[in-house]
C-alpha cells in the first residue's frame, strides 16, 4: 500500500479507489512520505502496518534539517510547524511569512509553492497551535500597541484595618502577549479604576501602550450609542497625562476586548481553583492587590501558554511586548472634577460631609472642584487656589479644614487669640485690654466656675472666649459692654454668650426704633448666621498690631 500512495503513476482517484482511502487522506499520508529520507522510503517496502504508523508519524521523520527539504517536484518545502510558532510568537504574519520563504528558497536555488498552497498548510500548523477557544492570532495585535481591560462579575471579600470590605478586580491584559495585571476596586468606578492604572504602570516599570481598550461602562464612558460616544472627562484627562489614547469597544460587542474577557475568566477561575481568600489578616486594598498579582504571575503569567512550558506569557511580555511600551517620566493623580461651585460667604466648601476652605478673597465667584485619591484640588481659572487632604467618605458628622491663610484677616486674629486663650489668666489678659465691663464679665463667670465644683472650669473658658470674640466681630461694641453688664444682675445661669446676644440684638432693635432709621441700620448691621462666616473690616489688617497676641 505504501508503494502505491507514493507512486506518482497513479492518479489520486485510483489511489484512493485501490486501497479504500479518502483523497484527503491520501494527500497527508502522501506528504508524511514525501518528507521521509530515501532510507526511510526503502524501509517501507517490507514494514508491517504498525512500522509504518510509527514511521510516517515519528517526530524524527525527514531530515534532521526539516527546514531545508524538496517535495516530488523539486519545489522548497519548509517547516511550517516552525514558521507557525515564530509567528504566534513574534505577531508576524501570513504574508511577511511567504516573503520570507521565498527569499530562502531563492538563496536555495529552489521553485517555491504557491500562495496558496503555503497558506494553506501554515493554517494547518496554525490550527494545531492554537487552542480551540483561542481566536486572538486573527485580530494581529501589535506588541505594545494595546491594553484591554474589564471588571470581574464575581465579588470578593477583603479584610481591611477598616473591616470588611466587597471587592471586585479590574483586569488589564495586553492581547499580544496575554500578559495580565489585577488589583482589587471597592466600586467600579473611574476613581477605583485609575487607581489601579496607575499602579499597573508602576508595576510595568513606568511603561505605557499608546491605547487602552474597554467596553462602555459608566466608569469610563457617559454615553455611548452607535458609533458615537462620550468619555468621561475625569477618565480621558488621567489617561491624556500618561499618554493613552482611550477606545470604548461597541455595544455588545465582547470579542473587541476579547483577551480581557478571557484573563477575567482565568482570575475567577484561578481563585476558585486554589480557594484563594482575602479574608483573613487585614490589610490595605493596595496590599490584597499586590497579593492577588502574586498569585496572578505564578498560575497565570507563567504558566504554560498554548502548550509551550518555556514561552509563557511573562516571557512574551519580557522579550517583546516590554521593550515596545512608551516610558513616562510620572503617574498623575486622578482628578474627578466634582462641579463648578460658587464660593459662599463661609469661603467653605461643602463635599461628602466635609467643608473645606477656599481664600476668602473668592467669594462670590466661581471655582472649580477635583477630587483626587488623597487631596481636593479647587482651581479658579484653571489655577489652583487651595489644595487640602481629602477626608475620608465614610466620616460620619460634619468636619472642616481650614487653611489660616484662607481666613480674612479679623479671622485670623480671632482664631490666634483662640489659640492663646487657654487659661483663665490668658482670659483676663486679653480681656483687660478690650472693655471693662467685658473684663468683669470674664472675671465673675471664671470665679463662679472656680467656687461650684458642678460647672467646669473648660465650659467657663469657652464661653468668655465667645463673648471675646463677638465683641472683637461685632461694629457696635458699646452695646456688648452694656449687656456684659446686665447679664451679671441675672441668674448665674443665663450667663453665656447666648443670653448676652439675645440683649445685644434687642437693644438694636430698640435703638432702631428711637432712631426711626431702621432701614439705614439694617444696611450697616448684619447679624452673624450659624451656616456662613460673618466678615467685616475693622481696619485691622496686621495680626502683629495686637501686643497682647505676641
Amino acid at each position: 500500500m505504501s508503494l502505491i500512495l507514493s507512486s506518482a503513476t497513479h492518479s489520486l482517484r485510483e489511489i484512493s479507489r485501490v486501497t479504500g482511502v479518502s483523497k484527503p487522506s491520501v494527500l497527508k499520508i502522501q506528504h508524511r512520505i514525501n518528507i521521509l529520507t530515501a532510507e526511510q522510503k526503502e524501509g517501507l517496502a517490507g514494514a508491517t502496518g504498525n512500522e509504518i504508523m510509527g514511521l510516517l508519524y515519528s517526530k524524527n521523520t525527514g531530515n534532521a534539517d526539516t527546514s531545508c527539504r524538496n517535495n516530488k517536484g523539486g519545489k522548497y518545502i519548509p517547516d511550517f510547524k516552525k514558521i507557525a510558532e515564530k509567528m504566534v510568537e513574534t505577531k508576524m504574519s501570513k504574508r511577511t511569512a511567504y516573503e520570507e520563504y521565498l527569499q530562502e528558497a531563492e538563496e536555495r536555488k529552489a521553485e517555491t509553492l504557491s500562495l496558496g498552497h503555503f497558506y494553506r498548510k501554515l493554517d494547518e500548523e496554525l490550527s494545531e497551535i492554537m487552542e480551540p477557544d483561542n481566536y486572538y492570532m486573527i485580530q494581529k495585535f501589535e506588541y505594545g500597541e494595546q491594553l484591554q481591560a474589564d471588571f470581574t462579575g464575581d465579588r470578593y471579600q477583603l479584610n481591611t484595618y477598616h473591616g470588611l470590605v466587597n471587592c471586585w478586580i479590574f483586569v488589564l491584559c495586553f492581547p499580544a502577549s496575554y500578559y495580565c495585571y489585577a488589583g482589587f476596586v471597592t466600586a467600579q468606578s473611574t476613581e477605583e479604576s485609575c487607581r489601579v492604572i496607575g499602579n499597573a504602570v508602576r508595576f510595568f516599570g513606568n511603561r505605557v501602550p499608546r491605547l487602552l481598550v474597554s467596553d462602555n461602562a459608566r466608569a469610563f464612558v457617559n454615553y455611548h450609542k452607535g458609533g458615537s460616544y462620550i468619555v468621561n472627562e475625569s477618565f480621558e484627562n488621567y489617561l491624556a497625562e500618561l499618554g493613552i489614547c482611550f477606545i470604548p469597544t461597541p455595544v455588545r460587542a465582547p470579542r473587541d476586548k476579547s483577551a480581557a474577557e478571557h484573563s477575567v475568566n482565568m482570575v475567577q477561575r484561578m481563585i476558585k481553583n486554589h480557594n484563594f481568600s482575602f479574608n483573613g489578616i487585614p490589610n490595605t486594598i493596595d496590599g490584597h492587590s499586590r497579593n492577588l498579582q502574586t498569585y496572578v504571575e505564578k498560575y497565570i503569567n507563567n504558566a504554560p501558554f498554548r502548550r509551550n512550558t518555556e514561552k509563557t506569557r511573562s516571557w512574551l511580555f519580557a522579550s517583546y511586548e516590554l521593550p515596545k511600551l512608551r516610558s513616562v517620566t510620572s503617574i498623575p493623580e486622578y482628578q474627578a472634577k466634582i462641579k463648578s461651585v460658587v464660593v459662599p460667604r463661609s469661603y467653605h466648601i461643602k463635599l461628602n460631609n466635609h467643608s473645606y476652605s477656599v481664600p476668602y478673597t473668592h467669594i462670590g465667584r466661581y471655582v472649580d472642584v477635583y477630587m483626587l485619591n488623597d487631596y481636593v484640588i479647587i482651581k479658579y481659572e484653571g489655577k489652583e487656589i487651595a489644595r487640602h487632604l481629602r477626608a475620608p467618605d465614610k466620616d460620619t458628622g460634619s468636619r472642616i479644614t481650614t487653611i489660616t491663610e484662607h481666613m480674612p484677616p479679623v479671622h485670623r486674629k480671632i482664631k490666634a487669640a483662640e489659640k492663646y486663650l487657654l487659661t483663665p489668666d490668658d482670659i483676663l489678659h486679653y480681656a483687660s485690654s478690650l472693655d471693662e465691663k467685658v473684663y468683669k464679665f470674664c472675671e465673675k463667670r471664671l470665679s463662679y466656675a472656680g467656687r461650684n465644683p458642678e460647672l467646669y472650669m473648660h465650659n467657663a473658658i469657652t464661653s468668655c472666649r465667645s463673648v471675646i470674640n463677638f465683641y472683637e466681630s461685632e461694629q457696635y461694641k458699646e452695646l456688648i459692654s452694656e449687656a456684659c453688664e446686665d447679664i451679671l444682675h441675672q441668674s448665674s445661669a443665663k450667663w453665656c454668650i447666648k443670653e448676652i446676644k439675645k440683649i445685644y440684638f434687642s437693644r438694636i432693635k430698640e435703638e432702631e426704633a428711637r432712631s426711626g432709621k431702621s432701614g439705614q441700620r439694617k444696611k450697616m448691621i448684619n447679624r452673624t448666621d450659624t451656616t456662613e462666616a460673618f466678615m467685616r473690616d475693622d481696619g485691622s489688617d496686621e495680626l502683629s498690631g495686637d501686643s497682647n497676641l505676641n
